[in-house]
């Protein structure tokens, strides 16, 4: 089997053509019914004549990493979705979201995991996650003689493309759950939490069967799909087929400088005329009609034939047919959930309002990235921190769509009101707290910082108010 591509390099797949690849996809998805693929693997399995468990849909991870690299649309709808994570801009936060300063050691240990930053890991995996569906991190664990399986913490993470993974069969030969494929090389792992293998058989040459930590896209669940994820793209393949019919036809259209004015059909021409004649009629035509820049397309017919010429009025507007593939990114945007204005520089004054603006950067905030946060926070916490350090998460900051002034200046006004205390709002921007931070105080007139506990003492007391009283004067001022 040859090796198929990865998604943060891959080489050209030359098995099938892209093209061939939409239509059968648009073909099978589109069909009332589906074969189980499940059903169909286990079948082979029990005939011994599956090595490891086919893609639902024929659909190989090859194909969809070649899509992710040949349509612009779902290439930036994938980027922007990956970077928007925030991954290396994140913090440390207690799971019930007090404030709190992390231990040191919890601290430090991260920093030894992840040398370069959370981002060489989880970054090229969010974009696997995204482009193929699934995305796949290895768990590298100490050797411990203490512990029972003699394997101790996690010290490192490693993003293993999804191109080259496949899962194993139930009560696979080897007690292992997924293969990597590399050319001739075979790479065995087990899930996460799973025991080891004793001994592998000789003819596999692997010493050590690490751990594979499997995220999926659970989009793309079904009867038909239990063992992989899909990714949203395909939900617009007549999209990005429809995109590559409407610009081979552009491409072909302003190659050839627009549609031929005239048919000219000769009789008896044998074949077709040299490029040299073609030009020569070209211009002596143009010339003669008067008709400006145009060309004329010569038609060799058979014996007996009289010639004639024809003018050609067919007309294209390239206007319709660069609507069209607007219709069909902002299809492929939509099921991606990210907002067209975020990809589109030139048609970002022509999408809406500012209000509308807003409100499309909230949905994408709140409902395509915070759950991605929250998916990869999750699986941060279930492999590094959940047995030593389990109160703490390590959380990932929220995409700001909101003016950055404009937030400080709400913070800052509920902070001198006694809304916030100074740690509540420095805990919403993610920074530390700071020593008395925890106090909500309330700024008098003159700047003075008055404990909120203290006012409502006094209020409670019932002592009376000694804030000196309006006193009226003839000039309606104040004393």
């Amino acid at each position: 089997m040859d090796n198929p591509p990865v998604v943060l390099g891959y080489k050209h797949n030359s098995e099938e053509a892209l093209a061939d690849t939409l239509s059968r996809l648009v073909a099978k998805l589109g069909a009332t019914q589906y074969q189980s693929q499940s059903e169909e693997a286990f079948k082979r399995e029990a005939k011994q004549t599956l090595e490891w468990i086919p893609y639902p849909y024929g659909i190989t991870p090859s194909q969809l990493v070649e899509l992710f690299w040949l349509e612009p649309t779902h290439h930036a709808c994938v980027i922007l979705k990956a970077r928007s994570l925030m991954v290396d801009d994140y913090y440390y936060s207690k799971l019930n979201n007090e404030p709190g300063k992390p231990p040191q050691d919890m601290v430090d240990y991260i920093r030894a995991v992840f040398p370069s930053g959370l981002g060489e890991v989880i970054y090229p995996a969010a974009v696997d996650y995204e482009a193929v569906g699934n995305a796949y991190i290895e768990v590298v664990r100490k050797p411990d003689a203490r512990s029972r399986n003699m394997e101790g913490p996690p010290v490192r993470l490693v993003h293993v493309p999804a191109f080259s993974v496949f899962r194993l069969p139930p009560d696979h030969p080897t007690g292992c759950d997924y293969v990597q494929i590399n050319g001739s090389e075979r790479v065995y792992f087990r899930e996460l939490g799973k025991p080891s293998p004793t001994t592998l058989p000789p003819e596999y040459n692997q010493k050590r069967v690490t751990e594979l930590v499997h995220i999926k896209n659970a989009g793309g669940a079904s009867a038909s799909n239990y063992w992989y994820g899909l990714p949203d793209i395909l939900a617009a393949l007549t999209a990005v087929q429809g995109i590559r019919s409407a610009m081979e036809y552009q491409t072909g259209f302003y190659q050839a400088r627009g549609m031929p004015n005239y048919f000219l059909f000769l009789r008896g021409a044998g074949s077709a005329p040299d490029a040299y004649d073609v030009g020569t009629v070209n211009r002596a035509f143009n010339e003669a009609l008067q008709r400006g820049p145009g060309r004329v397309v010569i038609v060799p017919l058979e014996q007996g034939i009289e010639e004639n010429l024809k003018e050609l009025n067919m007309r294209v507007d390239p206007r319709d047919v660069n609507l069209y593939i607007s219709e069909c990114r902002d299809q492929i945007a939509r099921v991606h959930g990210v907002p067209l204005r975020l990809l589109s520089v030139s048609q970002a004054a022509s999408l809406g309002s500012a209000t509308e603006a807003q409100v499309q950067l909230d949905y994408f905030r709140e409902f395509i990235v915070r759950p991605r946060q929250v998916l990869w926070e999750t699986v941060l916490y279930h492999v590094l921190l959940s047995s030593r350090w389990p109160e703490w998460k390590i959380a990932f900051r929220q995409l700001t769509t909101e003016d950055a002034l404009r937030v400080a200046q709400a913070d800052a006004l509920s902070v001198r009101t006694g809304i916030l205390s100074p740690n509540e709002a420095r805990s919403r921007r993610a920074l530390e707290p700071v020593p008395g931070g925890d106090e909500v105080v309330f700024l008098s007139a003159g700047g003075e910082p008055l404990p909120v506990r203290t006012l409502e003492r006094v209020r409670d007391s019932g002592l009376p108010n000694r804030t000196p009283e309006r006193v009226e004067q003839g000039g309606g001022g104040e004393a």
